[in-house]
């Protein structure tokens, strides 16, 4: 039997954190990389990032002057993130309909073939 363990949310967060750390190239090369359900924890991780640094900008400290660095390269981030989404999304074959719809259809009476033979 083949069982898998599904990593715990603290460890999704780390690993998503070191992505979004990864330089604007190789995040963008490593997101073609990431499952659907990956990259939508991907965008959940970058709000929550984002509404962290928002946050800070109000407060005090070396915090509040990295900011406006952060927050323009989550933006980045969560550019390419909607991107490759989008892209995905374009690149899904769109399913094939094999039978017409009834509208369509024109029904057509048989043929009396009992009058025509007696």
């Amino acid at each position: 039997m083949n069982h898998t363990v599904s990593p715990s949310p603290r460890i999704l967060a780390k690993r998503n954190d070191a992505l979004l750390a990864l330089p604007l190239a190789r995040f963008r090369r490593a997101l073609a990389d990431l499952s659907a359900n990956e990259l939508v924890a991907l965008e959940a991780r970058l709000a929550v990032q984002q509404v962290r640094s928002r946050w800070a900008r109000g407060g005090s400290g070396i915090a509040r002057h990295r900011v406006p660095g952060e927050l323009g390269m989550l933006a980045r981030r969560a550019a390419a993130v909607g991107r490759a989404r989008e892209l995905r999304l374009a690149n899904t074959p769109m399913p094939i309909r094999l039978v017409a719809p009834e509208t369509n259809v024109r029904v057509l009476a048989a043929p009396e073939w009992d009058k025509h033979a007696a």
